[in-house]
C-alpha cells in the first residue's frame, strides 16, 4: 500500500476524508458517502506513525 498513491487518488476522486486503519481497506467519504477503496486492509506496520 503506497499512501502517496493513496492520496493522490482521494485528492482526483474529490474526496473530503481518507480513513485508514488497521485490517481494513482505506474508505474515502466522497459528497458525504462512504466508499470502500478495492484495495488490501492496511497491516499494522503500515498504519503506524
Amino acid at each position: 500500500m503506497d499512501f502517496n498513491e493513496i492520496l493522490q487518488f482521494a485528492v482526483e476522486q474529490g474526496a473530503s476524508d481518507l480513513h485508514v486503519q488497521t485490517a481494513a481497506p482505506p474508505l474515502l467519504r466522497i459528497s458525504g458517502e462512504m466508499r470502500r477503496m478495492d484495495l488490501e486492509p492496511a497491516t499494522d506496520e503500515q498504519t503506524k506513525g
